[in-house]
């Protein structure tokens, strides 16, 4: 939702590049990592939460990154907005 919306506001075409693709997998592997890996190995319960700790904010740091100068900037179409 945030990459369609970022990129319909700015003008760009509405495909998931391979950027998108992997904030995507960061932040779905922090919530499988996070419900399957206790299940799989519950004495890792801690190693578990801090894997996905981690996920969780590179998927969403990589996006700021990412996205930080075509938010800031004028759309890529000229149009207004």
């Amino acid at each position: 939702m945030m990459t369609r919306t970022a990129k319909g506001h700015t003008g760009q075409i509405l495909r998931a590049d391979p950027w998108d693709i992997t904030c995507y997998s960061l932040v779905l592997a922090a919530g499988v990592t996070r419900v399957f890996g206790p299940l799989l190995l519950p004495a890792l319960y801690a190693a578990w939460v801090l894997i996905s700790a981690m996920l969780w904010p590179a998927g969403f740091a990589l996006y700021a990154v990412l996205y930080w100068s075509v938010l800031t900037r004028a759309r890529f179409d000229g149009k207004p907005g």
